[in-house]
């Protein structure tokens, strides 16, 4: 079995992948997982990309920003092909050996309310501490509902006893 080698664009992006792979045993190592720091940068990472093709499967793992999953790709292999030094661009037969997949739309001008867009949710997983924080604030207002309840239900056996 070959080693793989995933290139992300961001570090929640990572972040997802490295629980996604102790939890599913994808036989990925962290070293492996590679942070672009953003989707224009993945020019910057041509010269291992090309190296390591040889020997490795590659995985690209972008946001698909709201667009198709064709018009990705493309911009995908512009960097790759374009963007890049002479000698570090990959020929078609090359970028045809890697694997790319897209996460969901996450652009956040375009938020639908009714349903959790997988890039901020990613972020707040990064941010143990705002984590922290939104629970403690979640249990103190549903430590007050419960209170007001247990109050509350005294109250309701006294009026239908007094009936």
């Amino acid at each position: 079995m070959r080693e793989k080698f995933v290139y992300v664009e961001g570090e929640s992006d990572k972040i997802f992948l490295t629980i996604l792979n102790e939890v599913k045993n994808l036989g990925l190592k962290d070293s492996n997982i590679i942070n672009c720091g953003s989707k224009d940068k993945l020019s910057e990472e041509a010269e291992s990309i090309k190296a390591y093709l040889k020997a490795k499967d590659i995985y690209i793992v972008f946001d698909s920003d709201n667009q198709t999953k064709e018009t990705k790709i493309q911009e995908i292999k512009k960097q790759l092909q374009e963007n890049t030094k002479q000698e570090h661009r990959l020929n078609d037969k090359e970028f045809k050996q890697i694997k790319i997949f897209l996460l969901p739309e996450n652009d956040e001008t375009k938020h639908h309310p009714n349903y959790c867009e997988l890039e901020p949710l990613l972020e707040k997983m990064a941010k143990k501490s705002e984590n922290k924080a939104f629970y403690i604030s979640f249990r103190q207002h549903y430590n007050t509902l419960f209170n007001e309840v247990k109050q509350i239900k005294p109250i309701q056996s006294e009026q239908k006893k007094r009936r």
